[in-house]
């Protein structure tokens, strides 16, 4: 009878560990799908940064360096994927002249207003084909562009103060990055400048905005200022229901929850904060999975 007891407290035993252990991996597994919604800015290149991103949940670079000719930035990008091995998001900002450089000559640059002075659908097209496929092949997989405010500082980086033009040549944009299944994120919700004005504008219809999210773009970046008061307008007048991402943050005091963060590598070195990403997790998944 003692012997059978013995067994029955070793089968026991056995059987706790067992399902402690199968917990234990659950929970590691589960933890590794974790995505930290965090995108770092490398306005240069930083062993030491990109080291840290391969050993985090980061979700992605966004290269913010200046003068980068193509060639130096597809040689960048070979570099990042020999230290950061997994899927990560690469991203360039459309105010970077570099961009521009992709195809033609350095001396022609494309820019949105070249595009628009053109007044053709089909040459937007074009000029967004070529740029993405470009672009992807060398390891670029987010574009944040087009510029979708009307009263950004930098002209030459919109097609249009014509709006219902501006909305025609976003939307076929869109479109084109997306089929060559490039991110989009549009920028910047609702204006770059005096957002305090804002608050006594109309801005239940702003059609270049509404252009990129019937397009299918993947984010809308907001400005920082009155964040949440923006989102409630894209959630409630656009029933907007994608992933947000932050304007460039460089004090983590700004830091938002459920939404994209975009940070200065001097933060990242030091993050040890936590965001609630509760609403975002499912889609940050996904982006990740289809990179």
């Amino acid at each position: 009878m003692f012997i059978i007891f013995i067994i029955i407290i070793i089968l026991l035993v056995f059987i706790f560990f067992e399902v402690k252990l199968s917990f234990t991996k659950n929970i590691k597994k589960d933890s590794s799908k974790t995505i930290e919604p965090i995108i770092v800015t490398l306005t240069k290149y930083d062993i030491n940064v990109l080291r840290k991103i391969n050993d985090s949940k980061i979700l992605g670079i966004i290269i913010l360096i200046n003068n980068l000719e193509i060639e130096d930035l597809k040689n960048l990008i070979i570099e990042i994927k020999k230290i950061v091995k997994r899927k990560i998001i690469i991203a360039l900002d459309e105010e970077r002249e570099e961009t521009y450089t992709s195809f033609y000559s350095k001396d022609f640059k494309v820019y949105p207003c070249y595009i628009g002075e053109k007044c053709s659908i089909d040459y937007a097209r074009k000029i967004a084909i070529l740029r993405a496929s470009f672009l992807r092949d060398i390891g670029v997989n987010m574009l944040i562009s087009p510029i979708c405010n009307m009263n950004f500082y930098m002209n030459k980086n919109i097609f249009s103060k014509d709006e219902d033009l501006s909305s025609k040549l976003i939307y076929h944009t869109v479109l084109s990055y997306k089929s060559k299944n490039m991110i989009v994120a549009l920028k910047y919700f609702p204006k770059y400048f005096d957002d305090m004005l804002l608050k006594c504008m109309n801005i239940d219809n702003i059609k270049t905005f509404d252009a990129g999210i019937k397009a299918n773009a993947d984010f809308i970046m907001i400005t920082n200022n009155f964040y949440n008061y923006y989102l409630d307008i894209l959630v409630k007048k656009f029933n907007y229901k994608k992933l947000i991402i932050t304007n460039y943050i460089n004090n983590k005091k700004y830091l938002v929850d459920n939404a994209i963060n975009i940070i200065s590598e001097e933060i990242f070195m030091n993050y040890n904060y936590s965001i609630d990403t509760s609403s975002i997790d499912k889609k940050l998944e996904e982006l990740i999975n289809n990179i």
